[in-house]
């Protein structure tokens, strides 16, 4: 977004001329006006806080129509161009910014704290309180900060739906609704890995849980007689708090991964809803599930309390709007401090990732604890939960079963890499391979890598960021992760010093007996003896439960 004239005045005023009041507009401006170099670094220049004394600056129409003025009225006043030789504890910028009929105070305060205030309970960072949902840079006018969101992400759903939607007689905003839903589903949250079997969300796929019953993924077509029947604010209390709406039902539900989906914004919830009710109906019949011993549904906090630092949620909105507020609330771990320009994307790419993209259901181990629903932060994305792919793609892969990657060990996390690259990382996206090694191996099951292709850039950008920046896992919590296991029907399909075993701990073939001087010269959960990979036998704990 450009500025068309951002300039300084007699007495400290600031004149923006433009269409529209945009917050990045302002920061543009404040880029402009003070850059990094007039500074001792980026954490010194002022930061722009919000703060509303009406709810009129919240609605998207607030705009300027004219000429928007911002007043930065210096306590300590001097020549701009010598500002880097005067302290920054001595300027507090206050700038009053008249939006239609109503009264905004942009608030350039700059601050020199050495301590990380997000680190203490109940707190967001410094930065972040301006726009934490309680006043206009929060959850109601966040989607004006970016020009064209919806509009990209809705056209980007109507494309990529795998079937004909239901839009004769909708509103716009039920359009928007339908549109961005399907961009969730098909570009990001991999719903259909568990609901799509007979159809499209038709439901079906089975999950056998051993002493604790089985469960069915349900029919979340809008069938009347065997698909979703909730309300739209059942739907939302159901992913929120894990309520099973059956007749009879007290235990929660299990195996949906509502815990992670339970942190999305209120309006993406009901984006989902509208897309699953103009989706082709599906008959299918589920089955009740049997689930023994899981607990009873929980409340929905009102603050984040899943990592190590908690902090209260974004205002609710029904808008569809990035949620980067949202998502620096949602993140497991401490923020770094001084994001700057990568702010944005940094806190669109937390949301994503753990309340959309649900990465840590694959890529955090062990898993959430199933009575508090905390996260392991000590591993938080990196890697070591064991998946074992259905007999058809263990053919077609050649895989007998993987780890999850470790995304973000400070030795080993494929984001901490030396050749890390967002280019690197969406080739790798887009083709589904290791297209960085030769020959190119396939991404190992089940990473739905033909889902998040479909996503814009700019959101495949905000994952790369914030997993990027997330601060590194290390010790033991950086795990160095063993080669996937090569599944076999014969010898011929393994390395000339392997063979082909039936292993009988897993009821699978896989390639064995290669050469080796530790067990990372092995495949998946296999161990070096005497410089030979052997295969893992009965009760291993690594087939159990991962690293």
């Amino acid at each position: 977004m450009t500025v068309a004239s951002c300039s300084v005045q007699e007495g400290g005023a600031v004149w923006i001329t433009g269409s529209q009041y945009r917050f990045t507009r302002v920061r543009k401006c404040r880029d402009s006006l003070f850059p990094t170099a007039a500074f001792d670094g980026p954490a010194a220049r002022p930061k722009l806080q919000i703060f509303s004394s009406t709810d009129a600056t919240n609605s998207r129409s607030a705009h300027l129509l004219a000429v928007e003025t911002v007043a930065l009225d210096a306590l300590t006043r001097g020549e701009v161009n010598s500002m880097k030789k005067v302290s920054m504890n001595m300027y507090v910028m206050r700038c009053a910014i008249l939006i239609s009929a109503s009264f905004a105070f942009l608030a350039c305060s700059s601050r020199n704290d050495s301590s990380d205030v997000s680190t203490s309970p109940i707190a967001l960072s410094a930065d972040d309180r301006a726009d934490d949902g309680y006043g206009p840079g929060g959850a109601d006018n966040e989607g004006d900060d970016d020009e064209g969101f919806l509009d990209a992400r809705v056209e980007q759903g109507f494309a990529i739906a795998p079937v004909p939607l239901a839009t004769e007689g909708k509103t716009r905003l039920e359009l928007n609704r339908i549109g961005y839903g399907s961009y969730l589903v098909n570009a990001i949250s991999a719903c259909r890995d568990c609901h799509s079997t007979e159809g499209h969300f038709s439901g079906g796929r089975v999950f056998n849980n051993g002493p604790r019953g089985v469960v069915y993924a349900r029919n979340l077509t809008p069938d009347p007689a065997t698909g979703l029947q909730l309300t739209e604010s059942q739907f939302i209390e159901a992913l929120r708090t894990g309520r099973d709406f059956r007749p009879g039902a007290t235990q929660q539900l299990a195996v949906m991964i509502w815990p992670d989906l339970r942190w999305m914004a209120r309006g993406d919830l009901k984006a989902i809803y509208a897309y699953l009710r103009a989706i082709p109906p599906v008959v299918h019949q589920i089955p009740p599930d049997t689930r023994v011993g899981y607990p009873p549904p929980v409340p929905f906090p009102q603050v984040y309390n899943a990592g190590d630092v908690v902090r209260p949620l974004p205002r609710e909105t029904d808008q569809i709007q990035p949620n980067v507020n949202r998502g620096l609330a949602i993140s497991a771990l401490a923020n770094p401090r001084d994001l700057d320009d990568d702010r944005h994307r940094y806190g669109r790419g937390s949301y994503l990732v753990t309340a959309i993209g649900t990465c840590t259901g694959c890529h955090t181990n062990p898993p959430a604890n199933p009575i508090t629903l905390r996260l392991s932060t000590a591993t938080f994305l990196s890697g070591g939960r064991i998946f074992t792919p259905p007999p058809p793609i263990q053919s077609e892969l050649h895989e007998a079963r993987a780890f999850s990657a470790d995304l973000t060990g400070q030795n080993h996390g494929f984001f901490h890499e030396e050749d890390s690259t967002f280019e690197r990382f969406r080739t790798i996206i887009d083709t589904g391979t290791h297209a960085d090694e030769t020959p190119p191996r396939p991404l190992a099951f089940p990473m739905p890598w033909d889902l998040f292709r479909n996503m814009l850039e700019e959101d495949l950008h905000s994952v790369f960021t914030y997993i990027s920046l997330v601060p590194a896992r290390t010790g033991t919590g950086d795990k160095e992760i063993q080669d996937y296991t090569r599944w076999c029907a014969t010898t011929a399909d393994c390395r000339s010093d392997e063979t082909c075993y039936a292993n009988p701990a897993t009821g699978t073939n896989e390639c064995v007996g290669g050469a080796c001087a530790s067990d990372q010269d092995c495949s998946t959960c296999q161990t070096c003896t005497s410089g030979t990979c052997l295969a893992p036998g009965v009760g291993n704990a690594c087939l159990a439960s991962g690293i």
